[in-house]
């Protein structure tokens, strides 16, 4: 059985990211402290280098593309990986979707908020915590079986069953 991991960042000196934080964090809340999440393309934490290619989707990206986790990381003023609690025997279909979906573009006007009524689970754009919800169900993650929301942040996808790791390099 393979492991999840995602990654969590967030850019200090992007309005963009502030948004994002301000708009998903509930009132009365501490702010969120994350904008962005993108998932680790490795089955074992033991795998996990500076290297290992990461599938996201970013405005700057122009949607789902490939990095690595160094590169997303030196765009991070902060960052989180965690392993989600969950493991799954359907780690060869999550790279196939990254492979499949890579160039699909980003949904910018979902993303802000402006997407009324659109369903995430459309496979046509993805916002970054779309595309790893998108994911999450293609691969049949129990946490996502009863799914209603229809709108899926990065907060969101921190509240599934999962663990903050400890790298080292």
């Amino acid at each position: 059985m393979a492991k999840v991991y995602a990654v969590y960042s967030r850019v200090d000196k992007s309005l963009f990211s502030h948004a994002i934080r301000w708009r998903i964090t509930p009132k009365g809340e501490k702010l969120f402290p994350y904008s962005h999440v993108g998932l680790i393309l490795e089955p074992d934490k033991k795998l996990i280098t500076l290297d290992s290619l990461v599938t996201e989707s970013s405005v700057k990206g122009k949607g789902v593309h490939f990095s690595t986790l160094k590169s997303f990381m030196s765009h991070a003023s902060a960052y989180l990986v965690t392993e989600l609690n969950e493991p799954t025997d359907c780690f060869d279909d999550l790279l196939n979707l990254a492979k499949r979906y890579e160039g699909t573009k980003y949904d910018l006007k979902g993303a802000i908020g402006l997407g009324v009524g659109e369903n995430w689970q459309e496979d046509d754009a993805f916002w970054c915590s779309e595309w790893f919800a998108f994911k999450m169900k293609k691969i049949a993650m129990s946490f996502m079986r009863n799914d209603i929301e229809h709108r899926i942040d990065p907060r969101h996808c921190f509240l599934w069953p999962q663990t903050p790791i400890t790298l080292s390099f």
